[in-house]
């Protein structure tokens, strides 16, 4: 018997974002809608999920998988539940077929579901390879995290629908995923604002779908750096993206508040500019000469005829005038300013090790937004006596 109703019990507690409109967010539905009385076309067999020996068919959208129901139910007992009611349908020819059951997520979404579960024909099953008679529940988060790098819209179906049909593991693992590149850890903030503030092979606009996740999640620790990465898209901040699935993906009016204030009022960037000036005023003003092959140069005034308050004023706009307040001096500094000088090459070390991290540490606080223990993973480590602290002191 074909069970053609719908049946997608959600019974996670998390609290998806959505808008009222007709591209919602985490709404599959807001993209498949047909005319009124247009005759639907049959489902298509899926090339990458249908198993000849599968043991159930489950109509996703326009698209059929054929699947081990096995495997489903050994990751959730909603499934569990589900298929328990499914009873063997029959062809026109009295041939027993697999029950069908129709669920209401996308295909694309479901797809990524699967392939984190199912057996399949090539590599991209994130774990041990299990078989209809022998099934495997041991998603590794290792390989999940490492080894198959999965995308954006990879997480946002295992984070959605691993709560709806409460998939305990594949839920954590992709939650795990996010927290393991947005932490509040500001070594890990410098690898990811290296790759364009997203993971690795992803597009910089899907940090917008990463700070929804987070709402979902409930993670606040995941906010600070996408909110950041957020910032930096500028005018590419409101339109959004559109999933593969084909809905759009924006920030929330609130999150869209929090990135419009923090850059109108220059929070962040304030927070950080004087003591940059104090930076550039004392590396532009050194008075160690700058030797190089081929040039004469004047003691403490690096080419001939150079005004030291001219150099002063390049190093500050070059050190203040920058997108990412958190960059780091010696990224930002060419060689031959700061190493060609003892002392100041440990003011700009010093200024990496202490006054990024006191910004960092300030992050939520200058967002706007809770971070509970914010305060305690982000704790300086102390100097040793003698040591600057603040710019104030240079």
């Amino acid at each position: 018997m074909e069970m053609d109703q719908p049946m997608s019990p959600s019974t996670g507690t998390k609290r998806p974002h959505c808008e009222d409109s007709e591209d919602v967010p985490h709404s599959p539905s807001a993209k498949r809608g047909r005319l009124d009385g247009a005759a639907a076309a049959p489902p298509k067999k899926d090339e990458e999920f249908w198993f000849e020996d599968g043991t159930i068919i489950l109509v996703v959208g326009d698209i059929e998988f054929r699947v081990y129901k096995g495997v489903l139910v050994e990751q959730s007992h909603v499934f569990r539940d589900m298929f328990a009611l499914a009873e063997p349908g029959l062809q026109p020819d009295d041939t027993v077929t697999s029950p069908v059951i129709r669920l209401d997520d996308s295909p694309e979404s479901f797809r990524h579901v699967l392939r984190a579960c199912m057996p399949v024909k090539d590599a991209r099953c994130v774990r041990a390879r299990s078989t209809p008679e022998s099934p495997t529940s041991d998603l590794s988060l290792d390989s999940f995290a490492a080894a198959e790098n999965p995308s954006f819209d990879a997480i946002w179906a295992r984070i959605h629908l691993g709560d709806k049909y409460q998939m305990t593991r594949l839920y954590d693992h992709a939650v795990a995923f996010l927290k393991s590149h947005f932490t509040a850890d500001l070594d890990n903030r410098d690898k990811l604002a290296a790759s364009g503030w997203v993971p690795s092979g992803w597009k910089r606009e899907e940090v917008i779908g990463v700070v929804n996740l987070a709402r979902f999640v409930g993670e606040p620790t995941i906010l600070p750096a996408a909110l950041l990465g957020c910032m930096a898209l500028g005018s590419g901040l409101v339109p959004g993206f559109v999933r593969e699935d084909g809905v759009t993906e924006r920030l929330s009016n609130e999150d869209l508040g929090i990135c419009v204030a923090a850059s109108a009022t220059g929070r962040i960037l304030a927070a950080s500019a004087s003591a940059r000036i104090r930076l550039a005023a004392r590396i532009g003003s050194c008075k160690m000469p700058r030797p190089q092959a081929g040039r004469n140069y004047a003691p403490g005034y690096g080419p001939q005829g150079s005004d030291p308050n001219t150099r002063i004023i390049k190093m500050a706009e070059k050190l203040v005038g920058v997108v990412d307040p958190l960059a780091k001096i010696s990224d930002l500094l060419e060689t031959d300013e700061i190493h060609h000088c003892p002392e100041c090459f440990k003011v700009t070390e010093e200024w990496d090790a202490s006054e990024r991290r006191r910004l960092w540490n300030r992050l939520p606080e200058l967002l706007g937004v809770e971070v509970p223990g914010w305060d305690d993973s982000t704790k300086v480590v102390e100097k040793p006596a003698g040591s600057r602290t603040s710019m104030a002191e240079w």
